[in-house]
Order: C-alpha cells, then sequence, then structure tokens
C-alpha cells in the first residue's frame, strides 16, 4: 500500500514491514501474526461507564452516519447546507431511538470556522447524547 507521513512509514518498518519509499509491503505471515495478538473483543461504554457495545464475534450495532454537506430541512422541505443546530437536533432525537447504539456527526457544520468545524461537530454531539460518539476525522 501507499503511506503518506514519516511517522506511520517508520511505524509500520519498526513493526516488521518492508518499506520503499511511500510503499509498504506487509507479509501474509506479519497479518496473521497481528491478528493472533489482536483482542476476541472491544468493550465500548457509554460517558456514564454504562456497557454499550461488546465489538467482536458475530454482534452487531447500529449508529447514524456521518459527514453529510447537505440536509433535507424537515421543517422547510428545502434542501441546504448542515448546521451545528441540525447535528445537535439529529444527536439529541437519535439519543431518545433505543436502537441506536452509537453515534457519528451525521453533518458537516457549514456556520462555523472550517479550521474548527470538527470540534463545533464533536461539542454537538457530546452535549446532546450519552451514546459512544465516534468522529471521522
Amino acid at each position: 500500500m501507499r503511506i503518506q507521513g514519516e511517522e506511520a512509514l517508520a511505524l509500520l518498518e519498526e513493526g516488521g514491514a518492508e518499506v520503499r519509499g511511500d510503499m509498504v509491503y506487509i507479509s501474509s505471515y506479519l497479518v496473521e501474526k497481528s491478528l493472533k495478538s489482536a483482542p476476541k473483543q472491544v468493550l465500548i461504554y457509554t460517558r456514564g461507564g454504562k456497557l454499550a457495545m461488546r465489538l467482536g464475534g458475530s454482534n452487531s450495532y447500529f449508529g447514524t452516519g456521518s459527514d453529510c454537506p447537505y440536509i433535507l430541512d424537515s421543517f422547510t422541505g428545502e434542501r441546504r447546507k448542515s448546521t451545528k443546530r441540525d447535528v445537535e437536533q439529529a444527536t439529541a432525537i437519535c439519543d431518545a431511538l433505543p436502537n441506536i447504539d452509537f453515534m457519528m456527526s451525521m453533518g458537516l457544520i457549514s456556520d462555523e470556522s472550517p479550521t474548527v468545524t470538527d470540534l463545533h461537530q464533536f461539542q454537538a454531539m457530546a452535549f446532546n447524547t450519552k451514546n459512544p460518539s465516534f468522529s471521522p476525522h
């Protein structure tokens, strides 16, 4: 695979991968060794300390998608750019739904500075759900 990032390349090489420039070659032996050393399950908790998900085996969980630049406004029927308020409202609604196990931002916030959008997305989720929240960024 092609990896861009000196630190990542160094870590992969240190871990036993063959590195040539920005190309990384990982042997099947190294993949199998890594899989054997990985935990069989990962436990994910709510902010309140309650077990929310036991990742592993055949368990399935459901959550929201992430990073939609536009929203279909349910009040006006208008297609428009997502705002922080949209993420807050959607998160609060999903928090009340018993079949939603985790949250992602659902919208790319357009009404904040692009340099801090990720922080506002996370804040909108954290202030409006007790479920585990993930950011793809």
